[in-house]
């Protein structure tokens, strides 16, 4: 069973293009497929056969996975959400609006946490990370509640809160990279990216925790 990628893709138009690609979709999915799979008609095979004219197992649009969830919030704001083997396969969406001759654009979010898969061309993502915690510290539960932006200034921030968690183990750990000085730990701290130094001197912490930096792409990934 292959590990599953998570898209969340936003169409956003003019000119009702948005409801009128829902109305293709749904129409396809009542169409249905005679080539066999695994989602039935909610396949992503189904909109490369009808959309794209184009025969889904040939490989030309990967579109291992299928539709999660299709919502029209507007006649020009379409939600989308799939998921898909081993990572993102959105790129057929970009396909099948060119060849409509739509004049939508598409953001989407792609995740896939066990292979490390956070990608995105949302510029809303940018320089941001995804930070997942799953232990049962109150303090640092209450940290991230109260912390939205997810920026390197916010995991700044975390350092700082499990710094003082375990004050005697960062020192260790700091002390085994033969950092001993106040001015050798501000120079590691300044010039190596946070995420790196939380997963390069807390990794027993990290155990419970997810943190990784958005990729970030200008085109679909």
């Amino acid at each position: 069973m292959p590990n599953w990628c998570y898209n969340y893709l936003n169409f956003n138009s003019m000119n009702n293009e948005a409801k009128k690609l829902y109305n293709l979709i749904i129409s396809w999915q009542k169409e249905g497929t005679t080539i066999e799979n695994s989602w039935n008609n909610d396949w992503l095979g189904l909109i490369v056969e009808k959309g794209l004219k184009s025969d889904p197992l040939s490989g030309k649009y990967p579109c291992r996975g299928c539709i999660d969830e299709v919502e029209l919030a507007n006649d020009n704001e379409l939600m989308i959400n799939t998921h898909t083997a081993w990572g993102p396969m959105n790129k057929m969406w970009q396909a099948l609006v060119d060849k409509l001759g739509y004049t939508m654009s598409i953001t989407c979010t792609s995740e896939e946490p066990n292979m490390g898969i956070y990608v995105t061309n949302d510029s809303e993502f940018k320089d941001k990370y995804v930070i997942g915690y799953w232990g049962d510290d109150k303090d640092i539960y209450s940290f991230l509640e109260n912390t939205n932006d997810n920026t390197e200034k916010d995991l700044r921030k975390l350092f700082s809160v499990l710094y003082k968690k375990d004050k005697q183990g960062f020192e260790k750990v700091l002390k085994d990279k033969g950092l001993t000085t106040n001015k050798q730990i501000r120079e590691y701290l300044k010039n190596n990216p946070v995420d790196e130094i939380l997963n390069d001197i807390a990794a027993d912490i990290l155990d419970e925790f997810i943190i990784e930096k958005w990729e970030y792409t200008v085109d679909l990934p």
